[in-house]
């Protein structure tokens, strides 16, 4: 819903990929995790200075997923 309504590079719509890899996180799947994860960072870098504290989180969670794999 996200998606179809803002589009592919808003914010809400990086927020909720976020939201899904915590999700599969959540459940051990590292795999999707990270691909949401990756998505997420993707459109908030497109968003926000590199430095931003939503981009910093995005980041450690992707650190986090990818020592579990």
């Amino acid at each position: 819903i996200t998606l179809k309504t803002l589009g592919p590079d808003h914010p809400d719509t990086a927020a909720t990929y976020k939201n899904m890899g915590v999700l599969c996180y959540k459940m051990e799947d590292y795999t999707q995790s990270l691909k949401h994860l990756e998505l997420a960072l993707a459109i908030m870098l497109k968003s926000f200075d590199p430095e931003h504290p939503r981009i910093s989180d995005i980041k450690s969670r992707i650190a986090a997923v990818m020592k579990k794999m």
